[in-house]
């Protein structure tokens, strides 16, 4: 395992709105009109079948950290910049949330020679257990999902999945683009009971069952 944390660029919300990729939706340039909240430039080398990490939490002088690891692995040595952004708005150029949203977007662009080598890549977002509180989200619910130009796709089982304990949700996956966080909200509470005609004996109280719910891979 070869960690990589070579981080040399930056905040790209000082610079122009928009993030800028290396042909990841086909041969040329494209931008995603959102604000950019963060993000780093990682100038990685990746030895060939060797699982490298590529870290995005890392801090620079001039960049704040984001919150994404990724695992790249690679048929032959390559050199080149991975980009990642992130953001916590729903960037304009993707379809309606399919669920609701924890606020956390990532784009995320490889040079096109790490690219084409992938074999495999793990994308892992870290989250807190406040966003979780402030999203109204059931923790275990929350899964990864990437636009694919068309349509939100969840990655759900195969590699995919969340880690509770850990707070991290996870992606296994070839592709890199736009990618989101969402699940299921907590359900509404139950009404308090109204109060009852006069007469007879005092009657029990309503009684209120909480059900967590778990799901792992």
């Amino acid at each position: 395992l070869v960690l990589v944390a070579s981080v040399y660029a930056a905040d790209i919300e000082a610079t122009v709105d928009g993030t800028y990729g290396f042909g990841v939706y086909g041969e040329g340039i494209y931008g995603v009109e959102s604000t950019v909240d963060t993000a780093v430039t990682i100038s990685a080398t990746i030895p060939a079948n060797t699982s490298t990490i590529i870290d995005g939490t890392v801090s620079t002088a001039t960049a704040n950290a984001t919150n994404v690891t990724l695992n790249l692995t690679t048929t032959s040595s390559v050199s080149g910049s991975v980009i990642i952004s992130q953001y916590d708005s729903t960037p304009s150029t993707v379809g309606s949330n399919p669920a609701t949203s924890l606020s956390k977007f990532i784009d995320i662009q490889l040079e096109d020679n790490i690219r084409n080598a992938l074999t495999d890549s793990i994308l892992q977002v870290e989250y807190s257990d406040q966003e979780v509180s402030n999203a109204n989200l059931q923790e275990g619910t929350m899964r990864l999902y990437r636009w694919n130009g068309t349509a939100w796709v969840i990655f759900d089982g195969g590699g995919s999945g969340i880690d509770t304990t850990n707070n991290i949700v996870f992606a296994n996956t070839s592709n890199f683009s736009t990618w989101g966080v969402f699940g299921t909200s907590n359900p509404e509470p139950s009404p308090a009971p109204s109060g009852g005609g006069g007469g007879g004996g005092g009657g029990g109280g309503v009684g209120l069952t909480t059900l967590g719910t778990s799901i792992y891979l």
